[in-house]
């Protein structure tokens, strides 16, 4: 049994501002900590600094000697390797066709439409809907939501809000791609794996859904009220960690945001005390491959950590959210993959700001605070 460090940070040994409470974030005893926070170094407090520097402090080392190119290649086959499964390489045709259309969105300004998108390859046809909603005069940056159901899709997001912005909306529905589950017998894992047993290294179902998402901005290229050098991806929880997957993968997204993504997302797995990759891979190793199980009790073996999932997304842009009570998710591990992924960036020659984060009161969910926030970092920076 792997005996954990003695450098872990103990919340209950942390006194915060002042001395006068004692505690952190993680347990929620520190009234300073309760309050938003940015993620940029000058607003955490005492506490959180602590337990970032420490946890910081015994992290493996991303490779940024010599060609970045390469190294981000390394990069993105390692994490393929050792936790997602290989995304799949073959050319694939993407059609879209529109079911509907409403040209009254934002009292008029914005157009509505279900789209058919069609992916076909090697005699393989798979289609799942897409929903837009889009500025008239075009959007200035689109966000592609990875989604969870609420009967019509489009209803997770203040997609009225975010047009009104100038901006764009697509939402694919996640388990329209495949189901939630062990079956890779359905939707786009059955076209793919077609009855055949998954070796160690195929794509699990947060690769597939990443890669349905990749699939999805093929036709977004297409679309004339989209630039398509502006599109963040975007998701939540378990769509947190494949909106990662996605970004990494795949060069055209310009900002991927992940929020409240946890474990096998944006959190370190050392240290951690949220859900552990034993916890993960107990209940749903269907979303990886065989060898991330293999870490289990043993994260400080790892040769790499969360911030490799972020950093190898450079030189593109990459947001973290995180909620202040989301104890599962772990929202100082999940900062400290976003404060280790800037010290990347700035070796690279990037601005800190190229890694945008925010922490918020509250429990887990993509909330319209988030969103909120989302739409100002793009503003700004994209």
């Amino acid at each position: 049994m792997t005996t954990k460090p003695t450098y872990l940070y103990t919340p209950s040994q942390c006194p915060c501002v002042g001395g006068k409470e004692r505690g952190c974030p993680r347990n929620g005893h520190c009234t300073e900590c309760q309050a938003f926070h940015h993620g940029m170094e000058a607003s955490y407090t005492s506490c959180e600094k602590k337990a970032m520097q420490e946890l910081m402090a015994h992290l493996p080392e991303v490779p940024t000697e010599g060609p970045w190119e390469e190294n981000r290649a390394a990069i993105c086959a390692l994490l393929q390797r050792e936790e997602f499964g290989f995304m799949p390489q073959i050319p694939v045709q993407v059609t879209g066709t529109v079911e509907a259309e409403d040209v009254r969105l934002d009292e008029g300004r914005g157009i509505y439409r279900k789209v058919a998108l069609k992916m076909c390859w090697d005699g393989r046809t798979y289609s799942f809907p897409l929903w837009l909603a889009l500025p008239k005069d075009g959007a200035a940056a689109t966000f592609l939501h990875i989604a969870f159901p609420l009967h019509d899709p489009i209803h997770v997001m203040p997609y009225e809000e975010i047009v009104a912005e100038g901006m764009g909306v697509a939402v694919m529905y996640y388990t329209d791609v495949t189901s939630d589950d062990d079956d890779f017998t359905n939707g786009l894992a059955g076209a793919w794996y077609q009855g055949r047993a998954r070796g160690p290294e195929d794509p699990g179902k947060i690769a597939l859904w990443a890669w349905a998402a990749t699939k999805v901005m093929d036709y977004l290229e297409t679309v004339p009220e989209i630039d398509a050098e502006r599109v963040a991806v975007v998701g939540h929880s378990r769509l947190g960690k494949t909106a990662l997957c996605a970004g990494l993968m795949d060069e055209r997204f310009a900002l991927t945001i992940s929020n409240d993504s946890g474990c096998a997302g944006a959190a370190i797995n050392r240290g951690t005390h949220g859900e552990t990759i034993e916890d993960i891979t107990r209940v749903f190793p269907f979303w990886f491959d065989a060898h991330y199980k293999e870490y289990a009790g043993r994260a400080e073996e790892m040769p790499w950590d969360a911030h490799f999932l972020l950093a190898g997304i450079a030189p593109r842009r990459v947001y973290v959210a995180s909620a202040m009570e989301d104890g599962w998710a772990d929202p100082i591990a999940e900062q400290t993959g976003a404060q280790a992924a800037r010290a990347v960036y700035e070796k690279l020659g990037l601005s800190k700001e190229h890694v945008g984060s925010h922490m918020r009161p509250g429990v887990h969910a993509l909330s319209r605070s988030d969103w909120r926030h989302f739409v100002a970092y793009v503003k700004k920076y994209l």
